[in-house]
């Protein structure tokens, strides 16, 4: 059984990631945002702050030191995805719509004419642009989606990170 290393922290990512998401002004389904307890949380940045403070403050000093490492192997997760797509994904999908369109032209008979060769091959590449498109739309979508999610973790690593030094401070006064 895989173990869930956010629940330690009282850190649900889908919710986390739907509050901030809200909080940045991206659309988000009513359902989702049904689903959060502290609907506050994701008017306002000062309010956004607030709630996690208030969620850890009662945490140990080491315990967010730990929260913060979590937040840091969570950001690298998603960078190193969003990377690897990039590298791999898309010189992919150009390669195989290359390739695609190289054999299909190649198999069309020419004896019929230049305008009906041309014709062809222009709704043939239509055929296949439009889920190249939906493909690459979708990738888009994901990227973003991830580009969010790494604002969010360095915005919580910041603000767990001010925890921790207000903590030290209260310590030493």
């Amino acid at each position: 059984m895989k173990r869930e290393i956010g629940f330690e922290f009282d850190f649900e990512e889908t919710e986390e990631f739907t509050i901030y998401a809200y909080l940045c002004g991206k659309f988000v389904r009513r359902n989702k945002l049904n689903k959060i307890k502290n609907k506050s949380a994701g008017t306002s940045y000062r309010n956004w702050s607030n709630y996690i403070y208030s969620k850890y403050e009662k945490a140990s000093e080491e315990s967010l030191i730990e929260f913060t490492k979590y937040l840091n192997y969570m950001l690298n997760r998603v960078i190193n995805v969003k990377k690897v797509s990039e590298t791999i994904l898309y010189p992919a999908i150009i390669a195989a719509f290359v390739s695609g369109m190289i054999e299909i032209i190649m198999n069309i008979d020419k004896s019929e004419g230049m305008i009906v060769y041309v014709f062809t091959v222009l709704i043939l590449s239509a055929f296949i642009m439009l889920p190249i498109a939906g493909v690459i739309a979708y990738i888009d979508y994901s990227f973003n989606k991830n580009s969010l999610k790494v604002s969010m973790y360095k915005d919580y690593k910041k603000e767990i990170k001010k925890l921790i030094k207000s903590k030290k401070n209260s310590h030493q006064e």
